[in-house]
């Protein structure tokens, strides 16, 4: 597939370009990027807009990147923002239309978007450009405003319109029509656009040579849409000798250092073309790890492995989001050690984005997405979440966190979709959750909810009993939030436990208090004789340090002593000599 830009504007030329092309608009030369197309006019910033395929979405987009503004059928882009240009698409830089003050019939740069079926690889071949649509009246009335006589039809082919008429001054195509070789007469009057970049026409794409791991991890320090689309098709056929060597070059923290730095320009504008290698990314990542152990193991090494893969589940493209929870799932479901390293992925995922709960952005995927493939994925990732644990009060834990976020009512809405897949998930999740009540139910009370615990002792209590129990809950109330809070959270649990305890046959055991408060005694006292010891080594380094620093000042007394008697004595020799 390919496109051309249609000029509209007189001595401006029009553009041709591939799929594999990176277009740049703007200003300065140099400071776009790939094949650049630059023009001397102050109100063009020194990269306007870009414009590339998306292969997610097998289209092409323009990206906004000015601060005088993009405009597309006479429409705001907006700075950072991209937008899909479709066939017959009027694009504008700086001025929306006649209408606008900064609009100008001879120097405002305008085109008509075409797509055409075969790409431009090669200069000799022709392609035919895909019948455009009906022009909308925006297209139509943005054309009109900004077109000169010579171009009062806007489908008008672009050959005819740029070749040169005796006397034109305006760029024309060679005859070879494929490549736009531009050449004029004499040089733009004063006042015009003047071409400064681009007079060569596209550079041609050259496809890299990639064959051994060792070349694609290469390629992985400045990788493109293509070539990161071609690792992800060999990856699928290559053998697991070939991927395990890719592994053990270090795959996997390169393609996270990959999703990462396209993470990161969010801030600046998130590019299609940086989606779509973040996109393909992710499927090499899935694909090595599903092929090679030793993928599995780099992956969970890496301090932030999971944790970047788990920040694209806030990316725009659904696809992406799909691609990603599919990858999480499938190694959170691998055992304990995974599973965890899932929940710290998540956990990292709400640090990173600052929001309250670390499945907040999960829960708002099944509310606010269409897409079925993505809702079958979010809900496997979340049976993965909650199934993951091998302890059932664990297992409460998280599913509650899902129930207070809304999970059961998406549920709800979720059982209305007509589709298996998705149906045998929501069904395994309600299974669990009714099996694991069962576990958790003792005298009607949810052993997993600590309020519930509560109100049931205090319902079951009174009288001494009740007293008693408020007590301990007041005693229990009073223990700090810290490390030495902790500890006596074990210590009295050790207590309680003795003192509810009994053996399997015979009477239950009596409570022996002097025992429980002798164990006591030795744990404080063995802590204490631990923070002595260690507070004797600080001690021993603070006495170290004291002396060095007496040290350094005796010295620093004696240099200081030395310089003040040199001084004494030149200032003494000095006066003699006068």
């Amino acid at each position: 597939m390919s496109g051309e830009l249609v000029s509209r504007t007189p001595g401006v030329s029009s553009i041709r370009f591939s799929a594999s092309d990176d277009i740049w608009l703007g200003r300065k030369k140099g400071a776009c990027h790939d094949s650049c197309f630059t023009w001397q006019d102050k109100r063009i910033s020194s990269k306007h807009c870009h414009v590339v395929f998306n292969i997610a979405e097998s289209s092409f987009r323009v990206e906004d990147t000015s601060t005088n503004g993009t405009y597309v059928n006479g429409s705001l882009v907006g700075n950072g923002k991209s937008v899909t240009l479709s066939n017959g698409d009027v694009l504008s830089l700086c001025c929306s239309g006649e209408s606008d003050k900064h609009f100008s019939a001879e120097t405002s740069v305008v085109f008509q978007f075409r797509t055409h079926a075969s790409s431009l690889s090669d200069s000799s071949s022709s392609s035919s450009p895909v019948s455009p649509s009906p022009l909308s009246e925006t297209q139509r009335a943005v054309l009109e405003s900004s077109s000169s006589p010579a171009h009062d039809d806007p489908m008008t082919p672009p050959m005819s319109r740029l070749r040169n008429s005796p006397g034109d001054s305006s760029p024309s195509l060679t005859s070879s029509g494929s490549r736009s070789s531009l050449s004029s007469a004499k040089k733009p009057s004063a006042g015009k656009i003047k071409l400064v970049s681009g007079a060569a026409g596209m550079r041609e794409f050259k496809k890299e040579g990639l064959s051994t791991p060792s070349d694609y991890l290469a390629m992985l320090k400045r990788p493109t849409m293509l070539s990161m689309e071609k690792l992800s098709r060999n990856i699928s056929t290559a053998d697991s000798e070939w991927i395990d060597s890719f592994a053990e070059l270090g795959a996997i923290s390169a393609l996270i250092d990959v999703i990462q730095t396209k993470l990161s320009a969010t801030r600046v504008g998130f590019t299609a073309q940086n989606r779509s290698i973040t996109h393909f990314a992710l499927k090499s990542i899935k694909k090595t790890i599903n092929a090679s152990q030793k993928a599995l193991k780099n992956l969970l090494k890496d301090p932030k492995g999971l944790g970047t893969i788990a920040l694209t589940l806030d990316m725009e493209y659904i696809k992406t989001k799909t691609t990603a929870a599919k990858l999480l799932a499938a190694v959170g479901s691998l055992g304990p050690e995974q599973h965890t390293a899932l929940l710290n992925a998540m956990d990292y995922f709400r640090r990173q984005k600052n929001e309250r709960t670390r499945f907040l952005t999960v829960i708002n995927g099944l509310r606010t997405e269409d897409d079925v493939d993505y809702k079958i994925a979010i809900f496997r990732l979340i049976n993965v979440i909650v199934s993951g644990s091998t302890v059932v009060d664990q297992r409460a834990i998280l599913r509650k966190e899902f129930k207070a976020l809304g999970l059961l009512e998406q549920v709800e809405m979720l059982e209305m979709e007509r589709n298996e897949e998705l149906k045998q998930q929501i069904a395994l999740f309600t299974e669990e959750m009714d099996n694991d009540s069962k576990e958790t139910i003792f005298n009607d009370t949810d052993l997993s909810d600590p309020v519930a615990i509560a109100k049931s002792i205090a319902q079951r209590t009174s009288g001494k009993a009740f007293q008693t129990f408020l007590m301990i809950m007041q005693r229990l109330f009073q223990i700090p939030v810290s490390d030495s809070g902790n500890e006596k959270w074990e210590v009295a649990d050790e207590m309680l436990t003795s003192a509810t305890s009994s053996k399997s046959r015979g009477p239950q055991r009596a409570l022996d208090i002097g025992t429980i408060r002798s164990n006591v005694v030795q744990k404080v006292r063995a802590k204490i004789a631990s923070d002595s010891d260690e507070m004797q080594l600080l001690r021993d380094e603070i006495q170290k340090l004291k002396i060095a620093l007496d040290n350094k000042q005796v010295e620093f007394l004696i240099e200081k002593n030395n310089l003040i008697d040199k001084y004494t004595k030149e200032n003494v020799d000095l006066k003699r000599e006068m």
